[in-house]
């Protein structure tokens, strides 16, 4: 493009330029961000750029507030720490207006100032770390475990690395903001896990310090507040209902429990005397075997009791997993399934079947990797079938049973 009065996008000038540059001085001491981040060093149509932001940020007045008026979704992982650390390093206040979006890397920077300010139309979060992996034309997004409502993935390959990206920057967000550092998935929960939230939220979050007037540029004005409307309280008949009724609810679960554990003992009773004469007859069988005959039966029986756990507690779980069973009543369903192994069946049904595919990527393309039994139990039963000289709880733990 020959133009002679074209500059750089590093040089911020009010002054309209023969392209829309996303880094611009509007005013001094403010710096108005769009679009995405990256470390273009022209920063051509809408990519802002790591280079004209910090030297925008070195060319101020050390004593100087600046402001950054920040509308982005975010952007590259390369380049961003250190642009962080020069806005942290300026001498005067530093401020970041949300006027737009600040998500991902933009809140990477925002968090860098020391207030975060915004409109409450906008949106700000989006705090974790993703990795996109183009494959033949096609593109996978890798996403951090801390922030699983980033996106969708599908490819664990690079688990790791944006892992340890994702990580780093709730580092930064937690000194920034204040918070402890030393519980990475604390951090990571009130930052909602990676999803983009309205300043709202991010308010009450602490992502975000305050909120100010919409379309105001001045960080300091704060939004009109209209009181919520007051409440009218009950009265005393109504508040009495509802608490009658709460007792009733209370009475009539009370009365089911007990008649589940009614049944539970009787059913108890019987097979504890099942068991108590299959005990004396293995007793008088252990018995009239040898020393090394007994060691293998008790060694086989301990490797069948912990089995059944094994398998009750895995169903146990996998029934919470996929919502046909309350979490608060797993110890309920445990006993039930130690004294009952059909009414378990009967009562809970059977989970559905719980597998993340498994995808394996060799010289950049993606194949399918074998496929493994879902079940922990199956898988341990198969390997005891193909020979392994391990026990069926060590195989058991490593399909990945608990």
């Amino acid at each position: 493009m020959a133009n002679e009065d074209f500059e750089p996008a590093y040089l911020w000038n009010e002054a309209p330029v023969p392209m829309a540059l996303a880094v611009t001085e509007t005013a001094p001491g403010r710096l108005a961000i769009r679009g995405p981040l990256s470390t273009d060093p022209l920063g051509f149509g809408d990519s802002a750029n790591y280079a004209a932001i910090r030297a925008w940020v070195e060319a101020q007045d050390a004593g100087a507030e600046l402001v950054l008026d920040i509308d982005s979704p975010g952007g590259d992982v390369a380049g961003l720490e250190a642009l962080a650390a020069v806005i942290a390093a300026h001498p005067g206040p530093t401020v970041a207006l949300v006027t737009g979006a600040a998500g991902s890397a933009a809140y990477w920077l925002a968090s860098s100032c020391d207030r975060v300010v915004a409109w409450p139309s906008a949106v700000v979060g989006s705090v974790g770390a993703m990795l996109p992996i183009y494959d033949g034309g096609d593109v996978h997004d890798v996403v951090a475990a801390r922030s699983a409502r980033k996106n969708a993935a599908d490819d664990p390959q690079w688990q790791e690395l944006v892992d340890d990206s994702c990580d780093r920057f709730l580092r930064h967000v937690a000194r920034a903001r204040g918070w402890a550092e030393d519980d990475l998935d604390a951090v990571a929960e009130r930052c909602g896990n990676g999803k983009l939230m309205t300043a709202s939220e991010a308010l009450k979050r602490g992502l975000v310090d305050n909120l100010v007037r919409e379309g105001s540029m001045d960080p300091n004005e704060m939004p009109e507040v209209v009181p919520a409307e007051e409440q009218q309280p009950k009265s005393a008949e109504e508040e009495l209902a509802e608490h009658r009724a709460r007792l009733d609810e209370l009475q009539r679960r009370i009365e089911e429990l007990q008649a589940d554990v009614d049944n539970l003992k009787r059913e108890k009773a019987d097979e504890a005397a099942d068991e108590a004469a299959d005990e004396a007859a293995d007793a008088a069988q252990e018995a009239a075997c040898k020393p090394k005959a007994d060691a293998k039966l008790a060694a086989l029986t301990r490797q069948v009791a912990e089995m059944r756990t094994a398998q009750r507690d895995d169903l146990v779980a996998r029934l919470v997993a996929c919502g046909k069973l309350d979490s608060a009543d797993a110890d309920v369903a445990r006993l039930v399934y130690d004294v009952n192994p059909r009414l378990f069946t009967q009562r809970y049904g059977r989970p559905a079947a719980i597998a993340a595919p498994v995808t394996r990527i060799s010289s950049g393309v993606a194949a399918p990797a074998a496929s493994t039994p879902a079940d922990p139990t199956q898988a341990a039963f198969a390997a005891l079938g193909r020979g392994e000289k391990k026990s069926f709880v060590q195989l058991y733990k490593e399909a990945g049973g608990k």
